[in-house]
């Protein structure tokens, strides 16, 4: 829909849109295609990306952005759309919602023989109902969570708690791994 209200307003942007909505279904159909349980965070990243140029268009300035990726981590494996759930959570609940928007922060850093995966944001934080530390409650963090738990055997964690200052912190932390299994 994003795209659609550029096309009379501003052409060139919404050749834009259309060509980052173009990379996100290459991405989700390659998946499917090739039945990967696995991918180069890298191929993921640069999924994750495209998918928040197509928001940023929609939410313009009122989505803040904070990038910060650990080179070596980029050549771990990992599942595809493990980051984008969280990102797209994040802006859901913290950004869209606001009339001022809000922040929403990706890191990726390998810690010895892990890889860690955090998505927080400013927002106004969980409901009451869901517990600190919990995995969450919706569809897509769960199906994430099944995931986790099926490709890792119990190696994964997924956390979801009150970021300092406000807001929520996604953590997944997997094994660090660099070759298909």
């Amino acid at each position: 829909h994003a795209a659609l209200g550029l096309v009379r307003r501003d052409p060139a942007l919404a050749e834009r849109a259309l060509e980052r909505l173009g990379e996100v279904l290459h991405y989700g159909l390659r998946v499917h295609r090739e039945s990967l349980d696995q991918i180069r965070l890298a191929e993921e990243w640069k999924f994750v990306r495209s998918y928040l140029e197509i928001e940023s268009l929609r939410l313009e300035e009122r989505l803040q952005l904070r990038m910060e990726a650990d080179p070596e981590a980029m050549q771990s494996l990992v599942p595809p759309f493990v980051l984008q759930p969280l990102v797209e959570n994040a802006i859901l609940h913290a950004v869209a919602p606001r009339r001022a928007g809000g922040v929403v922060a990706i890191t990726v850093r390998r810690l010895g023989n892990r890889l860690q995966l955090e998505v927080c944001d400013d927002g106004p934080g969980m409901p009451a109902a869901i517990p600190p530390s919990s995995s969450g409650s919706g569809l897509g963090l769960r199906l994430l969570r099944e995931r986790l738990t099926l490709l890792y055997a119990g190696n994964a964690t997924f956390s979801l708690e009150a970021a300092e200052g406000g807001g929520v912190r996604a953590t997944i932390n997997l094994p660090f791994d660099r070759e298909a299994g």
